[in-house]
């Protein structure tokens, strides 16, 4: 009997240090923020917005533009996007706060990055 339970407790261990496949955690799996390369800081006008980032296969970015001081209030925000950058259409106010998103082919936010930008 001693000898069973022996066996039966090695076996259970065994199975504990066995390693395991954890679940992707949010913004693990490109294994790096997104970096926001223009407009940041003082620029002379807004232009493209530019970002460095990997894409996973079928993925996505989406780009949202803010109101620096409301960030509840979104100015703008792209379509789904293949490549790192995108030029806002719409008129923007003198300071503003944008972020980048990158999506995987489900539409789950994997990665992301900000960046502020304000016009002379």
């Amino acid at each position: 009997m001693a000898l069973l339970l022996a066996a039966s407790i090695l076996a259970v261990a065994g199975i504990w240090w066995l390693p395991r496949e954890e679940p992707l955690r949010r913004g693990e799996h490109l294994g790096r923020r997104v970096e926001c390369l223009t407009p940041r800081g003082s620029v002379l006008e807004f232009g493209a917005f530019v970002w460095r980032s990997a894409l996973p296969e079928r993925g996505y970015f989406v780009v949202t533009i803010y109101d620096s001081e409301r960030r509840h209030v979104v100015l703008a925000e792209s379509p789904r996007l293949q490549v790192p950058s995108w030029t806002p259409t719409v008129a923007l106010p003198r300071e503003i706060y944008w972020e980048i998103r990158v999506f995987d082919v489900r539409g789950e936010a994997l990665e992301w990055g900000a960046a502020r930008a304000e016009r002379r």
